[in-house]
């Protein structure tokens, strides 16, 4: 006999990664303390040997589900809480920007991680273009660009 899925756990999971209904105070406390706890755990991921046998595509994944999971967590409390959740958009932006340039900064030096020494030329490009990316806000003569607002 085949068994099947359980559809109640399909539903759980599913209201649970989703950033639309209720959550209680306690119950946020308990999923909140957890994402966290599993956000410091993860770095576990970019330890030098993980890094050689898997590369980066591990931390990388855990962080993007991670993300999501403390967005749903923030917007639905947010929303009962009769705020907008655009605050909690906002914050997952600056994170996910973080972890990209996290893994940007190890791609560069992946070889010397690894145990080589050569790095990667279009890395260190990118991680200069987005250096002077973000540097441009600072430049009095960028804010007056008509581009910037």
């Amino acid at each position: 006999m085949v068994a099947r899925p359980n559809l109640r756990s399909f539903q759980s999971l599913r209201s649970f990664l989703s950033p639309s209904g209720r959550l209680s105070p306690q119950s946020f406390l308990v999923a909140i303390v957890v994402v966290y706890v599993a956000f410091v755990a993860s770095q576990a991921l970019t330890l030098r040997d993980v890094i050689k046998a898997a590369g980066l595509w591990p931390f990388l994944a855990t962080q993007l589900v991670l993300i999501w999971i403390w967005y749903a967590l923030h917007a639905r409390r947010l929303r009962d809480a009769g705020k907008p959740a655009g605050i909690a958009v906002a914050v997952s932006f600056l994170y996910l920007l973080s972890v990209a340039l996290l893994v940007i900064v190890a791609g560069a030096f992946y070889g010397a991680l690894a145990g080589g020494s050569a790095t990667d030329p279009n890395a260190a490009g990118a991680l200069n273009l987005l250096l002077f990316v973000s540097s441009l806000p600072c430049c009095p003569a960028c804010r007056r660009a008509a581009w910037l607002g």
